[in-house]
């Protein structure tokens, strides 16, 4: 920021405290340059997003390493979440099968037990004695029908003897067979299924809770002279039907109630409380605890809880109304185990597998990486005459496999020939071809068995062709500068190289092109200017000079003078003989020996 004071010119400079432009005392770097790089890291971020999504770029590695490993990955994965959602699946519905029939299994032996009921009660009810005595309210006669009968249906049912309880009119107990009081159970309270039946004059059957827990009953009418007298009942708790039915290992059973059943239970028949509910059995593998706790907790019902399935059936009383529910288990540790164990082997086996798939991908990869990476260090060296990078070949001598007696052949010579582009229907080199003396028999290479040995691996084979190529290209670069060598009559002593052919080849074609410009010329004059465009700008020279041999003054003329020559030269103009170059009558040059010719030594 600049301030003028007023009638004064003279500018004071005040520092700008724009951040990022803070004075040279400031630690914040100028805003230009952190820009600017910024932008670089931009522009480089760019053009690496720009290589990674055209595909066209990618290297080999990113083609079959890089991306067939994130294919192998995710195929890998998303094979292993199925499967490993199947066999969890399958294992899972394995146990809620065996849920299912032990469910079915329950259903059948409750329906066995009620049909048994219903026949005992059915029996008492329609015996003569009993309904005589239940008519005379004769308590004695009817304890005197009872206890045999009741031992007759236990041996027949092949049950323990239900408890049998026998009412008169109005639910007036009047005995029962477990303890053969006078008055019948004087704990009960609920007499809702025996008012129904002497209202309805018909047999039920179904649940009920009584003091000893919720009962499986059966009543029936009892009729004298189509008149009712009375009612008998059937009844076994649900827990002895489930002591006897031996629950199978790794099932369990828990039976609860609801809540509203607290006062009609006696208190040894409750094992615990869990919020609505009341646990009146346990029977077999439960977890009746953290059943509650879950209950208590969500509301609902849990299908599972650590190693143990669940499944919950509600059961309702005899006249349809829900009194509690019916709580299945399985231990299925041992079938979840084997299925983990399942999926943890197939993990493992998916894992190795894909590692060495890939890890075989990669060694193929690399190898396939290191034969374009040598050969490009071979081709280049090429093009330099350098001729010693070449591929590792594996000799395979004509001698131990045909025993061939041919020492001449080249191929016999140097092994690594067989069949690889100097012999044979496959040679490119027409020199070597037809050289093996084998070749008639098999006729071609491919029959030849030297040539099947070493078929089969194709980076190998382009080792092979590779080296062969090398080989016939040296031998071609050799001959070519030895044929140079002659025409332009000079001695390099090393093997020209690429571009050094190519000067070579320009220069004869502006040779030749200067010889045919040369024709028709008019004088000498025209000759030594043409020469002189032709040492510039064909050859590129800038310090020459031209001179004309007069063989019978024995004088050499400077004709063209791009080098300033001085009197040092005098005494070879005079006498043309003291020129090496006119006594040997060849080329003469001095750059490796100063001083073969004192007169036009110009390094």
């Amino acid at each position: 920021m600049t301030m003028l004071d007023s009638g004064d010119t003279s500018k004071t400079e005040v520092p700008d405290n724009t951040p990022g432009n803070e004075s040279s005392s400031g630690k914040t770097e100028p805003r230009a340059p952190r820009k600017a790089r910024q932008d670089k890291h931009v522009s480089a971020l760019g053009l690496r997003l720009a290589r990674i999504v055209n595909p066209n770029k990618w290297s080999l590695r990113a083609r079959f390493v890089y991306t067939t490993g994130f294919l192998l990955l995710l195929g890998v994965v998303t094979t292993l979440v199925l499967v490993t959602y199947t066999l969890t699946q399958s294992a899972e519905d394995s146990v809620n099968g065996r849920l299912d029939s032990f469910a079915h299994q329950l259903d059948r032996n409750t329906l066995s037990l009620q049909a048994s009921l219903l026949d005992a009660a059915a029996n008492m009810a329609a015996m003569d004695n009993v309904i005589n005595a239940m008519g005379q309210k004769d308590l004695t006669a009817l304890q005197q029908a009872t206890l045999p009968i009741s031992d007759r249906v236990r041996l027949i049912t092949g049950h323990p003897a239900p408890h049998l309880q026998f009412f008169g009119i109005n639910t007036v107990p009047l005995l029962n067979t477990w303890s053969l009081q006078a008055l019948g159970d004087e704990r009960r309270q609920s007499f809702d299924m025996i008012q129904e039946t002497e209202q309805e004059v018909k047999s039920l059957t179904g649940y009920q809770v009584l003091p000893d827990g919720p009962t499986l009953s059966a009543t029936v009418p009892v009729l004298q002279d189509n008149l009712l007298v009375g009612t008998v009942e059937a009844t076994a708790t649900i827990a002895d039907m489930f002591r006897q039915m031996s629950v199978p290992a790794h099932y369990g059973l828990g039976l609860l109630l609801d809540v509203t059943y607290l006062n009609i239970l006696d208190q040894n028949t409750i094992s615990d409380g869990s919020g609505d509910y009341l646990v009146v059995g346990q029977f077999g593998l439960t977890d009746m605890d953290r059943y509650g706790e879950q209950l208590d907790k969500t509301g609902l019902a849990p299908d599972r809880i650590g190693h143990f399935f669940i499944r919950t059936i509600p059961f309702s009383n005899f006249d349809g109304e829900h009194i509690g529910e019916l709580v299945l288990f399985y231990d299925g540790t041992e079938i979840m185990t084997a299925s983990n164990w399942n999926v943890n082997l197939l993990i493992w086996m998916a894992i190795g597998g894909s590692l060495l798939l890939w890890t075989a991908l990669y060694l193929n990869v690399k190898r396939i990486r290191d034969f374009f990476s040598r050969m490009k260090k071979v081709i280049i060296a090429s093009h330099a005459s350098d001729f010693a990078e070449r591929f590792e070949s594996d000799s395979m001598h004509c001698l131990d496999i045909l025993h061939c007696p041919n020492k001449e052949c080249p191929v016999y010579q140097d092994p690594t020939r067989v069949c690889y582009l100097e012999t044979g229907d496959e040679a490119i080199s027409p020199k070597w071809r037809n050289s093996c003396i084998f070749l008639n028999k098999y006729k071609t290479c491919s029959g030849c068995p030297v040539y099947k040995l070493r078929q089969g691996d194709e980076l190998m084979e382009m080792r092979h062709v590779v080296n062969t190529m090398m080989r016939l290209w040296s031998t071609f670069l050799s001959q070519v500068g030895n044929l140079l060598e002659e025409v332009l009559r000079t001695s390099g002593g090393r093997r020209p190289g690429l571009d050094d052919v190519s000067r070579y080849l320009e220069q004869l074609a502006g040779l030749t092109v200067f010889g045919h410009d040369l024709q028709g010329v008019y004088d000498k004059s025209e000759v030594h200017r043409q020469l002189e465009y032709v040492f510039e700008h064909q050859f590129g020279l800038t310090r020459f000079n031209l001179l004309e041999v007069n063989a019978s003054d024995n004088r050499m003329t400077p004709v063209i003078n791009r080098y300033e020559l001085d009197d040092s030269h005098r005494d070879v103009f005079i006498n043309c003989e003291m020129c090496r170059t006119k006594r040997v009558a060849e080329d003469v040059i001095s750059a490796t020996n100063p001083v073969l010719c004192p007169y036009f030594d110009i390094n």
